[in-house]
């Protein structure tokens, strides 16, 4: 979430991973230095991916808020009134989805932008930030990303089907001959899920893939 900054509005949105198939929801934060009365995000919207979005308040009785699907972009709509302005940094509510069964692994980024953000007294917000969400969709093969590196040991953060075994495999010379060699082999307890890997290679190929 951004640090709260003098006379602003900002809105951010959080991270989720999600198996293909399955329901997924995305944390909205704001934070607002003067309170906002009347808000309105608009963000771009993959519906061979998701469908059925709705929005839920975190506190049902401060706002109200609707959501309007326009194929290839979300409007989404939060009001309240000056006495109950959204103040400081808050969990505004939940952007949730139906994910579709049959679409590839993939880490979807959506980028958004505030289009108003009112004040009690009425007058705007000046320059919103625009935002990026991320979903992590896993279906038919594993995704992997770093995470860290401290000396030898190198985080990675893998995503994969609950319960399936994976296989971490590696390259030190993507040029040479050698063929790939594995690592380590796991099997997914979260679709999320951090791993150190001892390796004293400073840099390679890694691949992930299941058993």
């Amino acid at each position: 979430m951004p640090a709260l900054r003098p006379r602003r509005g900002d809105v951010s949105g959080g991270w989720a991973s999600v198996q293909a198939g399955q329901p997924c929801s995305v944390p909205i934060y704001l934070s607002s230095s003067e309170g906002v009365t009347n808000l309105v995000l608009k963000m771009d919207w993959f519906s061979d991916r998701f469908s059925n979005p709705s929005f839920s308040l975190a506190a049902p009785g401060s706002a109200s808020a609707s959501v309007e699907n326009q194929i290839t972009n979300l409007v989404i709509r939060l009001q309240t009134t000056a006495v109950q302005a959204l103040q400081g940094s808050n969990l505004v509510g939940q952007l949730s989805s139906q994910t579709a069964p049959n679409q590839s692994s993939a880490f979807v980024y959506i980028p958004w932008q505030v289009l108003i953000a009112s004040k009690p007294e009425g007058s705007l917000y000046a320059n919103p930030v625009p935002e990026m969400e991320r979903v992590v969709v896993v279906n038919d093969v594993p995704l992997m990303e770093p995470n860290s590196r401290a000396g030898a040991n190198m985080g990675l953060t893998f995503y994969g089907r609950m319960g399936a075994t994976y296989q971490l495999q590696s390259l030190a010379d993507v040029g040479g001959q050698e063929a790939l060699q594995p690592l380590l082999s796991y099997v997914q307890t979260n679709i999320q899920q951090a791993v150190s890997v001892d390796t004293t290679q400073p840099q390679g190929f890694y691949r992930l893939v299941q058993q």
